[in-house]
């Protein structure tokens, strides 16, 4: 029912006339003594001669002054429960607020609306605003008194399949859950985007409940046989979160997720596929994103053991995850093909709990540090992450634990899981076989005839058929070297001696076998630098045949150029002579 100032004022008119001619009949129906609540069909307060009213108005009026200058206030009561008001604000007869009263403590619960709807079963109410609702529990004390048993915002309502538990949800962004055997709050969290999440518990706070980012959740359910429920979040993608009852938390599985596009749960098996691919929308975005060599990872998270275990990589940006039965997923790798992963020994609520607590108590591991877990041929290992220091770690099914390696740069697991390289900054490279044996051991540095120092890793890459690694290099963001380590006859060759551009510049397609790149001076985000190259040419490189075919040549400006379907397109923002196709042989 909507709140009505007219309506309001011949009720209160009515109300008077009844208290008159029967006034003996006050604890009739369901009004109590010294309590006052609102009548199940008028949204209007019994109690009109509540002597501690006028304070509250007057403490309503102040508190809204304070806080936003305006003193031309009118205010009603809109409901109470015994030491609880709830206020409505009038400004020039427009609606301004409902607001919360109780022992000097002065909250707003719904701001700047010109409706409200309100209505009221035998144990709550609910009121409706334009973009979240707020609901009123009650109950009674052991004198019978009705009291407020408990209340919190929602947009969504969510209720575990045993119905011991209901989950308020709210796109402001807050989580509330209640112990229905109780009929009381056992987690009530306000999740703050900029930081994360917030540690402590919160009650109708307006400065976090309006104000913030607003999300939209998009999914809800409940994990099988648990009492940890989710929902995404998230107008384009979805951003997972996940509520752990029994821990009292609220938590985000996997917090590097980008888009999350590809996202998802299985709330049977109690596990989640989530990675950071990141989709651009426009021609400059992607090539931003795209251009920039790195794997998008997609990782499993066991929801009932907090393990997250790596089951995808590739240089694609959409590697089109799919579940294959119950044990098996698949995936697009780098080179086109789909892969095949078991997640059998990485689900459920047993099955992958020793690793964790195994390796974390041998190597005396911190949880700050990030630690992934492989299955790879069988064997289990983890990658730790110290801040720069990796370490490549086995668990052999006798519980024991084994450090392969350290101080590395980078860790690559084969897609097709055939090889794992440890490379280290130095240029040391390390290959294992499927069995964990020492396969190649060479530096690359050696392999060509001009090094230097100060050079960064950039990615390496597994080719088709994972029998080549690809290495690149950077130097003051621009192109180091691109090393081909051949597996077949352990050999090694830089393919990019002739090769001079900006790293950013220079897109890799392995499953294609070849490179494209613009010289120097580059995308237009890199206009503050000042050196200028008269000649700016846009390439096309085969790695098998190291053929090098020019594609444009401009005057000192930038050549832009992106790849979708297998085709090149480029062009000039300041030459529009300079654009056209290429396909790739």
């Amino acid at each position: 029912m909507l709140y009505d100032k007219g309506f309001f004022k011949y009720s209160v008119l009515y109300l008077l006339l009844i208290l008159l001619l029967c006034s003996c009949n006050k604890n009739d129906g369901n009004v109590n003594d010294g309590i006052e609540v609102v009548n199940k069909g008028d949204n209007i307060s019994e109690d009109l001669i509540n002597p501690n009213l006028e304070e509250v108005s007057a403490k309503v009026k102040d508190g809204i002054k304070a806080l936003s200058g305006i003193d031309d206030i009118e205010t009603s009561e809109f409901f109470s429960f015994d030491n609880i008001y709830y206020i409505n604000a009038e400004r020039q007869g427009d609606f301004y607020g409902l607001w919360r009263y109780e022992n000097g403590d002065l909250k707003r619960i719904l701001q700047k609306v010109e409706d409200v709807a309100f209505n009221r079963d035998d144990d709550k109410i609910i009121i409706e605003g334009p973009h979240n609702s707020y609901i009123i529990k009650s109950g009674t004390d052991n004198e019978g008194n009705e009291k407020v048993l408990y209340e919190c915002y929602y947009t969504d309502i969510l209720n575990s399949d045993n119905g011991d538990f209901t989950c308020y949800l709210n796109d402001f962004f807050s989580v509330c859950v209640v112990d229905n055997q109780k009929n009381e709050i056992i987690l009530n969290k306000y999740i703050d985007i900029d930081n994360e999440f917030s540690n402590e518990d919160f009650m109708l706070d307006n400065h976090r409940v309006f104000l913030p980012t607003r999300m939209q959740i998009m999914e809800t359910g409940w994990i099988k046989d648990s009492n940890m429920a989710f929902f995404a979040c998230y107008d384009m993608s979805n951003v997972f979160f996940v509520i752990d009852i029994d821990k009292k938390i609220v938590f985000q599985p996997n917090f590097t997720t980008g888009a999350g596009v590809e996202d998802f749960i299985d709330k049977d098996k109690g596990y989640m596929v989530s990675g950071d691919t990141n989709h651009a929308l426009d021609t400059d975005s992607y090539m931003m994103e795209h251009l920039i060599k790195r794997y998008n990872y997609f990782y499993l998270i066991n929801l009932y053991t907090s393990e997250k275990f790596e089951i995808a990589k590739s240089i694609k940006t959409e590697i089109e995850p799919k579940i294959e039965d119950e044990k098996t997923i698949s995936y697009i790798a780098s080179s086109g093909e789909r892969v095949t992963a078991d997640i059998s020994d990485m689900i459920g609520k047993d099955s992958a709990t020793g690793y964790k607590d195994i390796i974390y108590y041998a190597l005396s591991i911190d949880e700050a540090n990030n630690v992934n877990f492989h299955k790879f041929n069988g064997n289990i290992y983890a990658v730790a992450d110290e801040g720069g220091n990796k370490k490549l770690i086995q668990y052999t099914k006798n519980e024991k634990v084994n450090i392969i390696a350290d101080k590395l740069d980078d860790v690559n697991f084969s897609e097709l899981g055939i090889y794992i390289s440890l490379y280290n900054g130095n240029g040391d490279i390390t290959v294992l076989d499927k069995s964990g044996n020492k396969y190649l051991e060479d530096n690359v540095f050696n392999h060509v005839s001009i090094n230097g120092t100060d050079v960064e890793l950039g990615v390496t890459i597994w080719g088709k058929n994972n029998d080549k690694l690809y290495i690149l290099t950077k130097k003051n963001d621009r192109l180091g070297n691109i090393f081909e380590v051949n597996m077949t006859d352990k050999s090694i060759r830089d393919l990019a001696s002739d090769i001079d551009c900006r790293y950013e510049n220079l897109y890799v397609d392995i499953s294609g076998g070849f490179v494209v790149y613009s010289t120097f001076p580059g995308h237009i985000f890199y206009s503050y630098d000042k050196e200028v190259n008269d000649d700016v040419c846009l390439y096309v490189k085969y790695f098998d045949s190291c053929e090098k075919t020019e594609i444009a040549r401009t005057k000192g400006e930038s050549i832009h150029f992106y790849i979708f379907d297998n085709v090149l397109n480029y062009h000039c923002i300041k030459n529009d002579d300079i654009k056209g196709i290429y396909e790739f042989n």
